[in-house]
């Protein structure tokens, strides 16, 4: 099987030798020497392999570096504009001016290549650059469009080379050449989904590349009388393309994004909306917090409109004095002000005759409001009802007078009427279920669940297993086992249950039976899942699916052999390597599909094992406990750090440590059951058992 990495560097290397080796050439011509007798052309076929060269070179480079963003990739090309400008502009600075038309000394030549060559590479980057943009968006045309460019822009300096000077087929490469480009040059919906940190640096580096572009493009066809670049860059079909290429696209993009600049701001709290509905219904789902959920949506709404202050009131219709779950941005005195106004000026604001909002332009000339020392010259108000007759109005502030614009006024309107309707839905269940039986139910489960995991695991001389698990507020699905094989080997299995609440320990209990009826079977691990799979579908209900992780340790030849049902990626720290891996496969949830369908999705993988190893199977409840500050979550990354940290701890104490840091991360806030199983391969049959 082909190394795609290894692949890659061959390609690069065998570009890079052919592109600095031609340049070779060509500076040995630039320095005097004759071209031979038997090759003529050789200075020209010369050129043309360092044009197709550096294509190919540029084009290497930049897919190896397909993981960073496109603004880098911007700043990257700004930079070697830069350098290119500067290596243009020199020799008019240290060159004196009787010395343009006299014989070039061989430092000067030296410096004409270096010139011609840097030419070459700006504006092959920005062409290449323009391939990988448009590329990501992989719209047919488009494909058709830069398939055809990059063999134009291959077939002229070939043709320059080989001396095939018919002034009619070079007319007609140029022109579709000049036609597929052009048509790339509008290909600009990338723009569209930057946030709204990386607008204005994209913007910025645009308009330096458009900047620098027609400064170098002038600098190359109109030259300084008497000085001109040694390799024929001003004739060449194959750096005009390239050039108007680079020029056209960042010129074009740069105002687009420029005039798209307005409607940016709509587009983003359009964004957060969908954001915070998703944030919503999380809250609704787990939490049944209705102040939870209002505090998600005031921070949310500020965050969205840019807004200085922020703050929700329950309205007492009876006095001014009224409840502030949520201040930020401004004083409470201050608050108690503007709401004491409201209420003893009620004919003057109108309140009730309010459809969405109330938006007061400037507080300074208001007659009632400007009699107040406040920190906030505009406000918004939007006052909303929630299904158990609670009043409630969510203010924004502004430092500035005018500081919301309607459309964005109307777009928050929105956001407050669907954290209305969550709202609304949570209090439905809070009076639907009942706080005590909710709470019966919810530690029967528990229970139930507890008795379905496994206490004890097999011990073992070459491997140490230790498993763990913390239950959340609400009961969970999550489940784990093991099991010693005929051969020794030893299979486990990790899995998940999607729902929540008593039904989901009800399907845990069912899939228990299951699963354990199917180890004793000791089939292969796609077996095993093609099985469950076909269980799965005959008993549960539609829309209800399991995700799984079974495995088998074959402690003989220290073999992993897994495969993945849609759960969280195996994590395995190889102790010869010294590095941890993320083992993703493919494969979909148990119950999803039936039958062919998913055993096709099913991968099976074999990972060699070292003494010292450590494989960790986890639930989704580590990776995604968030932060309650900021709602991050606690991601693959601090887990691999963990594990990779405190890899010299056994199994059991690796457990505690890992739970403990996530608990920590999320401020002891438990949204799902969190559950983790450990293997160490031991090494000379000791591990440490310290925290």
């Amino acid at each position: 099987m082909k190394n795609p990495i290894a692949h890659s560097l061959s390609l690069t290397w065998l570009a890079g030798l052919i592109t600095f080796g031609s340049f070779g050439v060509l500076m040995l011509f630039l320095a005097g020497c004759p071209a031979p007798a038997i090759a003529p052309n050789l200075p020209a076929i010369s050129e043309a392999f360092f044009y197709l060269g550096t294509f190919f070179l540029v084009r290497q480079l930049f897919a190896g570096l397909r993981t960073f963003h496109t603004v880098e990739h911007l700043l990257q090309l700004s930079v070697l504009g830069l350098l290119t400008l500067v290596l243009l502009l020199l020799p008019g600075i240290l060159l004196p001016e009787a010395s343009a038309t006299a014989a070039p000394s061989r430092w000067v030549l030296i410096l004409q290549g270096l010139q011609s060559a840097f030419l070459v590479f700006y504006f092959t980057a920005g062409t290449v650059m323009v391939f990988q943009i448009i590329s990501s968006q992989r719209p047919a045309a488009s494909r058709k469009a830069l398939l055809l460019l990059s063999s134009c822009l291959v077939a002229l300096p070939v043709l320059q080379a080989a001396g095939l000077t018919y002034p009619l087929l070079n007319y007609v490469l140029f022109a579709v050449a000049g036609a597929a480009g052009l048509s790339l040059l509008f290909k600009v919906d990338w723009l569209v989904g930057l946030d709204k940190k990386l607008r204005k640096s994209t913007l910025f580096y645009l308009l330096a590349l458009s900047f620098l572009s027609s400064i170098i493009l002038l600098k190359t066809y109109f030259p300084e009388s008497g000085y001109e670049l040694p390799i024929h860059i001003s004739q060449s079909s194959y750096v005009a393309l390239s050039g108007f290429l680079t020029l056209g696209f960042s010129l074009i993009s740069a105002l687009f994004l420029l005039f798209h600049l307005p409607v940016a701001a709509i587009l983003d709290i359009r964004d957060a909306e969908k954001k915070h509905l998703i944030e919503a219904g999380l809250e609704a789902e787990k939490t049944h917090d209705l102040h939870t959920l209002l505090y998600t949506l005031a921070r949310q709404t500020r965050s969205s409109s840019s807004a200085d202050a922020v703050w929700l009131a329950r309205v007492n219709n009876e006095g001014p004095e009224n409840q502030y779950p949520c201040v930020e941005g401004i004083s409470t005195n201050d608050v108690k002000r503007i709401d004491y106004s409201l209420h003893a000026h009620p004919g003057h604001f109108q309140l009730d005759r309010a459809k969405d909002f109330l938006f007061i332009r400037d507080l300074d000339k208001d007659p009632v409001l400007g009699s107040h020392v406040l920190s906030i010259r505009s406000l918004a108000i939007y006052p909303f009802t929630l299904q158990d007759g609670s009043e409630w109005r969510l203010y924004l502030g502004f430092e500035s007078p005018n500081g919301l614009n309607e459309h964005l006024a109307r777009e928050v309107s929105h956001f407050v009427g669907h954290t209305r309707l969550s709202a609304s839905h949570v209090c439905s269940l809070q009076e639907v279920a009942g706080k005590a039986r909710l709470e019966k139910d919810i530690a029967i489960g528990r229970e139930m669940q507890k008795r379905l995991l496994p206490k004890e695991f097999p011990l073992s001389k070459k491997t140490d297993i230790a498993a763990a698990s913390i239950s959340a507020e609400e009961i969970g699905g999550d489940y784990y086992d093991c099991h010693v094989m005929s051969d020794q080997s030893i299979a486990v299995l990790m899995a998940d249950v999607s729902g929540k609440g008593t039904s989901a320990a009800l399907h845990v209990a069912e899939m228990k039976g299951i699963f354990q009826s199917l180890m004793l079977s000791e089939p292969e691990p796609e077996k095993f899942l093609s099985l469950a799979n076909r269980a799965v579908n005959q008993c549960f209900d539609k829309g209800m699916f399991i995700t799984v992780l079974y495995a088998v340790i074959d402690l003989n030849k220290l073999e992993l052999r897994y495969v993945r049902g849609g759960h969280c990626p195996l994590i395995h720290y190889n102790a010869k390597e010294h590095k941890i891996h993320t083992l993703q496969d493919d494969g979909l949830g148990l119950g999803i599909i039936n039958g062919e369908s998913f055993d096709k999705t099913l991968m099976s993988r074999t990972v060699k094992l070292h003494a010292g190893d450590i494989i960790v199977l986890y639930t989704d409840g580590i990776v995604e406990s968030r932060n309650t500050d900021d709602f991050e979550e606690f991601g693959y990354e601090r887990l691999r750090d963990c594990i990779y940290l405190n890899m010299e701890l056994d199994s059991k104490s690796l457990n505690k440590k890992i739970l403990r840091e996530v608990q920590s991360f999320s401020n002891s806030s438990i949204r799902d059951d969190m559950s983790l199983m450990t293997i160490k391969i031991k090494a000379n049959g000791q591990n440490k058992n310290q925290l």
